[in-house]
């Protein structure tokens, strides 16, 4: 049977009139403002902590599979870099190489055509 206000309020008054009003505030303080059947148990409690816990575990899982993956992503990341960068330092290589040759010819030309420009002017 539910316990409505109105029967919560002529428990409180006859108590009240039995015990004093004082120690009928206690007494009611001690009493759920529903029923009984709304109350948590021990065992309510407990089965709610190893569900928690069980879908903690299952959390702790889902994080460790998940950075097992980012670990795997990273690395494969990490790779595809290095061999990126390895690929620029040859193509910088290789370019450096053209100019320097460049810059050795148009060197060589230019000492050329000042011996031939002193050879004519000289003659």
């Amino acid at each position: 049977m539910s316990v409505s206000e109105r029967r919560r309020l002529d428990l409180y008054e006859r108590l009240g009139e039995t015990l004093g009003r004082e120690h009928a505030e206690v007494l009611m303080e001690y009493l759920p403002p529903v029923g009984w059947g709304d109350v948590a148990r021990r065992h309510d409690v407990d089965a709610l902590r190893l569900e928690m816990e069980a879908g903690l575990a299952g959390v702790r899982g889902e994080v460790a599979e998940l950075r097992g993956d980012v670990r795997a992503e990273i690395s494969a990341l990490r790779g595809d870099l290095n061999s990126g960068l390895a690929g620029v330092r040859q193509e910088l290589h290789e370019q450096f190489s053209r100019f320097l040759m460049w810059i050795v010819g148009t060197i060589f030309a230019s000492v050329g055509l000042v011996l031939a420009l002193i050879a004519y002017v000289s003659s």
